[in-house]
């Protein structure tokens, strides 16, 4: 996006490639000021010429049929799309015209269940049957069009294979950094190379610059290939794309990993062995992390976030590795709602341990205490179910008590029959 130059520049905007970079850089700045130490830092950003910027404007215009966008300082290109898509489709925005500054926050963003107009441009929203993402990653290809031919590519160069593509960007972006950066430069950059650039940078941060469509939430390899949505326009969508966690139990499992010459101590990790860590760099060490031992995660179709269903996995540790084992969803339980959905799973897990109306009982107070689920009080058979189950928990609470005289028992019965045993008899 465009932002203010540095302090003291005039006539030029700069332009942010490295969003968390920059935002860094600012907010180390103003604790300098705040600290009677100030300077100037602008990193993660270049400084480009007006000329430039009405450059990637005319770019962005010829794209969406305008004569021209207007693009403001501090705001994401994919805001900037939407509002002009939606402002087409609701007849406030024309083909051909004008849009500035002034015109953009006066028009609200409206592109969820359009209705299909003749008079829309194909990359209208409205042409996608409410399947956001296909509509996102059209966007995204024109562009991405319109890049290839600033940066001297085909379009089919970019598209053959995301590991082509990856290296032709880290190529073409480190060569001009090189010699643009503001680091290096403290000036304007040349203007030559600068709009090619600045497209790449845009498709580069897709999750931070280019939020189309929800495309932010799709793997960079899916966006570059051109045709990754066949299944789903055939109505064949098969819901593997995001993995999103939306409840993980309080019981936890501990994995361990092996592995030498870690230099240093993950953050956030406990090590074993942290007293010597840095004596014997070949020496084996241990990461002990902490899982949940189960979980519930939203599993959505890439074409749409609106499509998806719910799965309750539970996580063992065997041989060195997590397995994750899908034990129950809810892709065929399509007259759910999704709080019914997400219940109907907690209660399969609550249930590996509490009877079936205790379970209910439980999913239902899980959802009410932590995802402020106000669905009314308890009924007479729930309010009894919750005495049962408070029966229930203490019971359990003493056997948690006993554990390791419940484990010792465990081992004592499981030795073959006539092992001898401490302080008994010998019989089995």
């Amino acid at each position: 996006m465009f932002v203010e130059p540095p302090e003291g520049l005039k006539d030029c905007f700069g332009f942010v490639y490295d969003y968390d970079t920059h935002v860094l850089s600012k907010a180390e700045e103003e604790w300098e000021k705040m600290h009677d130490n100030p300077s100037s830092r602008f990193e993660g950003a270049i400084v480009v010429s007006k000329k430039t910027k009405l450059e990637v404007e005319r770019s962005l215009s010829q794209i969406l049929n305008l004569r021209k966008v207007e693009l403001p300082l501090d705001e994401p290109f994919g805001r900037i799309i939407e509002i002009v898509v939606s402002g087409i489709h609701h007849g406030q925005i024309k083909l051909g015209e004008s849009v500035n500054n002034e015109d953009l926050p006066r028009i609200a963003v409206d592109l969820e269940n359009l209705r299909e107009k003749k008079a829309c441009p194909d990359f209208c929203m409205c042409k996608f049957s409410g399947r956001e993402r296909i509509w996102g990653h059209h966007i995204y290809h024109l562009i991405l069009k319109k890049c290839a031919d600033e940066i001297g590519m085909t379009y089919d160069a970019l598209t053959f294979d995301y590991s082509q593509h990856y290296k032709i960007r880290v190529h073409k972006i480190s060569e001009y950094l090189r010699d643009n950066d503001w680091d290096i430069r403290k000036g304007i950059a040349e203007e030559e190379r600068t709009v090619g650039f600045i497209l790449l940078c845009i498709l580069q941060n897709f999750r931070e610059f280019f939020r189309v469509g929800n495309v932010n939430r799709l793997n960079e390899g899916i966006l570059i290939d051109k045709n990754p949505f066949k299944d789903c326009i055939n109505g064949k969508c098969k819901y593997k794309n995001n993995y999103f966690p939306i409840w993980m139990s309080k019981s936890i499992i501990h994995t361990i990993e092996e592995k030498a010459n870690w230099l240093e101590s993950p953050y956030g990790l406990r090590m074993e062995n942290d007293e010597d860590w840095f004596a014997d760099s070949s020496k084996i060490r241990k990461r002990v992390e902490k899982r949940p031992l189960a979980t519930i995660h939203q599993v959505d179709c890439r074409c749409s976030i609106g499509k998806y269903y719910f799965e309750l996995y539970i996580n063992k540790f065997v041989n060195g590795e997590v397995e994750k084992k899908c034990v129950r969803h809810s892709k065929n339980e399509t007259q759910l709602s999704d709080n019914e959905a997400i219940d109907m799973l907690l209660s399969e897990y609550y249930g590996r341990f509490l009877p079936k109306k205790q379970a209910e009982l439980a999913a239902k107070l899980t959802r009410r205490q932590h995802y402020q689920d106000n669905r009314g009080p308890l009924n007479e058979k729930e309010r009894h179910s919750k005495f049962l189950l408070r029966k229930t928990i203490g019971k359990m609470e003493n056997i948690v008590s006993h554990g390791l005289d419940i484990k010792h028992l465990s081992e004592q019965i499981s030795k073959p029959k006539g092992a001898k045993r401490k302080g008994g008899d010998n019989d089995g």
